[in-house]
């Protein structure tokens, strides 16, 4: 396992499920602790569900945890009408009450920016999905920097990456991948997502390895395809897979490319953006538009079935 996926383990699997064990079996002294220790749950594992990476252990995994916690409500919600009203009218446990209380507001907050994550303008391309045949995770994407990485570069500023999901739900073969070829997405072709003009592409630079940053090629190859007076851009695709030369019209569904690894990023994935005007020398600091696909926003933890 890479130090990535140990922490991703520990944040998104054995914390949440700590957390549950702690809520079914403290003792509970009133009615009021209960809702407290309810909301507390709920507030810490929604945050960490929603905002969690899921495809390098399986996207199942979410479900299971939100499966264990209903179990967990349900055996406590029977005891709720045994126990007193307010707590124990001693210092310590209204200091317990005062400490779950600040833990909800941040957390309470927290889940508020994720929501408003979920918020866009009105300014929104709505094109079709680039990749067919699959099940799609979005790794990154959305308004907020919680949900979207690429949140503070302004051309990116609502970019999305996008990785391919197995059977079991994983976007991966391996939980330690150390081949290109062991990514699902890897060498997937994509396709135009509009109708519009090839007007830039770069499709010379070498696949990365698993696991290792190429500083020097933010985007590595990519295809930009002019569309109503804005750009998009289709990037980190495979090395000689591009197939549409500059200054070719193309219609949607066409197949353009195969993603690859050659940005820098870790792994495989399509990265995907939309910028408004058609100047191709100012892509990354371009004004970043939000992007539909078949009316679907691309949100991280979402999954779009093609």
């Amino acid at each position: 396992m890479t130090d990535n996926s140990v922490l991703l383990l520990i944040i998104q699997i054995i914390i949440p499920l700590s957390i549950i064990l702690w809520f079914v079996l403290k003792r509970m002294n009133s009615q009021v602790g209960l809702l407290l220790d309810v909301i507390l749950t709920v507030f810490i594992t929604g945050f960490i569900i929603i905002s969690g990476r899921w495809d390098i252990y399986s996207i199942y995994f979410q479900y299971v945890i939100v499966f264990i916690f209903i179990i967990g409500l349900l055996y406590r919600i029977r005891l709720f009408a045994e126990l007193d009203t307010l707590p124990d009218n001693d210092l310590v446990s209204w200091f317990l009450l005062l400490g779950k209380l600040i833990v909800i507001v941040i957390f309470g907050m927290l889940n508020y920016q994720i929501y408003q994550g979920y918020q866009f303008n009105n300014d929104v391309l709505n094109i079709s999905f680039p990749l067919k045949n699959g099940d799609y995770y979005i790794t990154e994407g959305g308004n907020n920097r919680i949900l979207n990485k690429y949140i503070n570069r302004k051309g990116e500023h609502y970019a999305s990456d996008i990785v391919k999901l197995d059977f079991w739900g994983m976007g991966s073969q391996k939980f330690n991948p150390n081949s290109l070829s062991d990514y699902n997405i890897y060498a997937d072709t994509v396709y135009s997502p509009v109708d519009g003009r090839i007007v830039d592409v770069i499709d010379t630079l070498n696949n990365g390895s698993p696991g290792k940053k190429d500083l020097n090629n933010h985007l590595g190859n990519y295809v930009v395809i002019e569309y109503l007076n804005n750009l998009i851009i289709l990037s980190n695709l495979k090395k000689n897979s591009v197939l549409v030369p500059s200054d070719m019209y193309v219609t949607t569904g066409q197949p353009i490319a195969q993603v690859g690894n050659t940005e820098k990023g870790l792994e495989p994935s399509l990265h995907f953006f939309a910028i408004r005007g058609t100047d191709v020398n100012n892509i990354t600091n371009g004004y970043g538009l939000p992007i539909m696909t078949d009316n679907d926003y691309l949100i991280k933890n979402s999954v779009i079935h093609r």
